[in-house]
């Protein structure tokens, strides 16, 4: 299964991608990257997992920052609101 999309987010858009099957895992790029980084893998990952990459606001598809008053936790935590409801392994690069 593949799906992607944007979440509204407090005055912005998160864009995500979500593939595969099985207990969910979070896929979050470092500065300066985006959901793209982890293509390479996918095809293993996806086959016994639900895998949700996000992109971070401004970067990737997702949209700019507006102001300052924005949380990357925030914004992840409402897109994985939005698209996942299960209980998530998180992963992240930095």
């Amino acid at each position: 299964m593949f799906e992607s999309g944007h979440v509204e987010v407090n005055d912005g858009q998160i864009f995500y991608t979500r593939d595969g099957a099985g207990p969910p895992v979070v896929l979050l790029p470092g500065k300066m990257f985006d959901g793209h980084m982890f293509n390479a893998q996918v095809k293993d990952l996806s086959q016994n997992h639900t895998l949700v990459r996000i992109d971070l606001r401004s970067y990737g598809q997702s949209s700019l920052r507006a102001s300052d008053t924005y949380r990357h936790c925030g914004d992840v935590a409402a897109t994985l609101t939005d698209v996942m409801a299960a209980r998530l392994i998180k992963s992240g690069s930095s």
